[in-house]
């Protein structure tokens, strides 16, 4: 469906997901943050929910997660 949208539609909606994606997690994090435990979230968009995210060398994380949404067969 997204081929059908220009390149800034596109991107907007890439924006809204992550930002939504966002939202959805910040209970996740708030249930567990505490004193002495930082949290600090990234959401990023991959076009291929399939394949593993790419991992950056330049990041230390002491964990990470993946997901995907669950989508009913036709």
């Amino acid at each position: 469906m997204s081929a059908l949208l220009s390149s800034e539609e596109r991107e907007e909606m890439h924006h809204n997901v992550i930002e939504q994606r966002k939202l959805a997690i910040q209970p996740y994090i708030e249930k567990y943050a505490s004193d002495g435990i930082e949290f600090a979230s990234t959401v990023v968009w991959h076009s291929n929910e399939a394949k593993p995210l790419p991992r950056s060398g330049n990041h230390n994380y002491d964990l990470s997660c993946e997901s995907t949404l669950m989508r009913k067969k036709a």
